[in-house]
């Protein structure tokens, strides 16, 4: 049996701009662009802001076992126990940002708790020296839901000692969380490079008509692009009192083999679905469909602004008879919440292979190989009532994810590196944004010479560590050791990523 608690407590602070007093300051002349200003004004203009938090969990649990009788191969046994826990959350944003008096900052304010208990049994029986079955339940119950059994079983057939099968089918289980259920203000952020469909049609004309103008005109190309196609979309997501529990189902089949002593593959296919998935929908999926019943209370729009005008009255002045104009103003607000989103299906192969060599005299070597290939990645279309389209491939769902690793280890000498792959994918995530992402869109409306894919990702660790001084521990780790920076990313942006270098010391006393 086992009892502990975790909590965590923290402020985060920062300093915002305050809607009232930062433009009146300017308007008035009382701050002065390029100063001296004083710390009184400054801290008058952009107050302190952040968030406070508090988060806990206490929980107790237990397990008994033993071995209920002998079977042809082995003994049949028997495992049961429980868990019980209790999750206390309570995170809220500074006042000035709960009283909306901050520029472009979201606020935050959830308070609750909730006790979770749970009960499983698990039974293995080696009904064979050569085939072994692996059953198991477990019961989860969470406040507002009824309880939920769990199931799962297993099998392991081994043919040779070189060969080996095996199989699994489980059931799970997740009661929404606390953010999810109790959060009294939701989460605000902003979801950036986002295509509005009511306004990039007109703000890409606009840009190609103003390329051609003066340098002035050829800088405000990429303002009137950007404000239709790659926009920044200020959301909120709220919780939701209605939400019901995710469920999921998944089997694995695979097998092990050793075609060569020391040297072992495994490969295993999986499929995982998730049903009544809690998410909230996509923001290409809610701006497409903008104006159907259900959609249309979710936005809210400014007027459309006096730098609209001015750039489509410009572009028609270059180009007569162009008569543009943006009939849209931009998003000012999009409210999403928590729901029960249908279901998302995923499925792929795992591929894993490990080799030995070496010994005492040379140095160990342990060389391994782990890729997974991704198949299948498709979520739930809930006004069409079927799949959408497969997503492996696209944006951030890369088809291969690998990592080749290998290790010496000689006496106190223990030296690795590991090499991290991730191949290339498209920009667009899914349907909803090839028109603005796809290859074609790219060549067309973002560049002529830049990438209009990601390329595929490596990146080099290496580690050493040394123990031949008693009880102290010597390491250090090189990420990134050739400086090999991420692709190019037209869609999320550049990111650094620097080599690091970390060195640590361990002292046993």
């Amino acid at each position: 049996m086992a009892a502990g608690r975790t909590s965590s407590t923290g402020k985060v602070r920062d300093h915002g701009p305050d809607r009232t007093v930062l433009p009146a300051a300017v308007a008035s002349g009382e701050y002065k662009i390029g100063g001296p200003n004083s710390p009184e004004l400054l801290a008058r203009m952009f107050p302190v802001t952040g968030t406070d938090a508090n988060v806990s969990q206490n929980f107790v649990d237990g397990r008994i076992s033993g071995e209920l009788m002998t079977l042809p191969g082995g003994p049949l046994s028997l495992a049961v126990g429980g868990e019980l826990r209790q999750e206390k959350m309570s995170i809220k944003s500074t006042d000035n940002i709960m009283n909306a008096e901050i520029i472009n900052r979201g606020s935050l304010l959830i308070d609750g708790s909730r006790d979770l208990s749970a009960v499983f049994m698990e039974l293995n029986a080696p009904v064979l020296k050569s085939l072994e079955l692996n059953g198991a339940l477990r019961y989860d119950k969470a406040p507002g839901f009824s309880g939920h059994v769990s199931p799962k079983l297993g099998a392991r057939w081994t043919v040779t000692p070189e060969l080996m099968f095996r199989a699994t089918t489980a059931g799970g289980f997740r009661a929404p969380n606390i953010p999810e259920t109790l959060g009294q203000v939701g989460v605000t952020g902003f979801f950036n490079n986002t295509k509005d469909p009511k306004r990039c049609a007109t703000a890409t004309e606009v840009r190609n008509i103003l390329k051609g103008g003066d340098k002035a005109d050829q800088n405000d190309a990429a303002t009137a692009y950007n404000s239709g196609c790659l926009t920044s979309v200020p959301a909120m997501i709220s919780s939701s009192s209605d939400l019901k529990p995710e469920t999921s189902r998944s089997i694995t089949l695979g097998m092990v083999l050793e075609p060569v002593k020391n040297i072992s593959i495994a490969i295993d296919y999986f499929k995982i679905e998730r049903k009544n998935e809690i998410a909230y929908r996509d923001v290409p999926y809610v701006l497409a469909r903008e104006d159907q019943p259900g959609y249309s209370d979710k936005l809210k729009r400014n007027e459309v602004s006096i730098t609209d005008r001015r750039l489509t009255d410009r572009a028609n002045a270059l180009k007569p008879g162009a008569n543009l104009a943006f009939t849209s103003g931009s998003i000012q607000s999009l409210m999403l919440s928590y729901e029960n989103f249908g279901k998302t299906e995923s499925s792929g192969i795992d591929l894993d292979i490990t080799g030995r060599f070496g010994d005492s005299s040379t140095g160990k070597i342990t060389v391994g190989l782990a890729t997974t290939i991704g198949l299948k990645l498709r979520s739930w279309d809930v006004d069409a009532n079927a799949y959408r389209p497969n997503t492996i491939g696209l944006y951030q769902s890369p088809r291969v994810t690998s990592v080749l690793s290998a290790a010496w280890n000689q006496g106190p000498w223990t030296v690795g590196t590991r090499v991290n792959y991730v191949s290339g994918t498209a920009l667009n995530s899914d349907e909803t944004d090839f028109d603005s992402f796809g290859e074609a869109a790219c060549r067309r409306d973002i560049t002529d010479t830049l990438p209009c894919r990601i390329g595929a990702d490596w990146r080099t660790d290496v580690n050493v560590a040394y123990t031949g001084i008693k009880n102290l521990r010597l390491s250090m780790i090189i990420n990134n050791v050739f400086d090999q920076q991420l692709p190019i990313d037209l869609n999320g942006g550049y990111k650094l990523r620097p080599r690091t270098m970390k060195v640590g010391a361990e002292y046993k006393f």
